[in-house]
């Protein structure tokens, strides 16, 4: 028997600010005589700073994600197979009916012997590559989740 008790909590705040600025000016040289000629063929034409470049970008940017999660169960599980040091490698599975709902649970990793409590339980942070899996099907977990189109649409949309 497995005694599930898991939580997690994680959060992330991220804040980017990027600037540049990149001026540059290149000047004709007048002793090639185009700067008086550019000059006298176009009056409103500032020849000496003809080759004048300027660019600037600014990006501001922030975000933040916190995400929280429990799962609490007891589940019977197998011993799939045990390894050539003697521990044990274990899976189970348990489907829950609650009205149209149907929940999933499943479990997976590796057991130490010395692990396993005398009433044949093992807690789950004991258990070395754990997957455990929680998940629904049904009408709660649909409405929980987007349409397919909205989801195309929202990985299209640049904006």
């Amino acid at each position: 028997m497995i005694r599930i008790d898991e939580r997690d909590a994680a959060s992330r705040n991220a804040q980017t600010d990027l600037s540049t600025a990149d001026d540059a000016t290149y000047g004709v040289p007048s002793a090639l005589g185009l700067v008086a000629a550019l000059g006298s063929r176009f009056p409103n034409v500032d020849a000496a700073n003809l080759l004048t470049t300027s660019s600037s970008s600014r990006f501001a940017g922030a975000g933040s994600t916190e995400r929280n999660g429990r799962v609490s169960a007891t589940l019977a599980v197998r011993i799939a197979r045990v390894l050539g040091n003697g521990d044990l490698f274990v899976e189970g599975t348990k489907v829950v009916m609650v009205g149209a709902e149907e929940q999933h649970l499943y479990i997976s990793g590796v057991v130490r012997r010395v692990d396993v409590a005398p009433d044949n339980t093992v807690l789950s942070s004991k258990i070395a590559d754990a997957e455990i899996e929680y998940s629904g099907r049904g009408d709660v977990s649909d409405t929980q989740r987007r349409g397919w189109l909205s989801r195309i649409i929202a990985f299209l949309w640049p904006f």
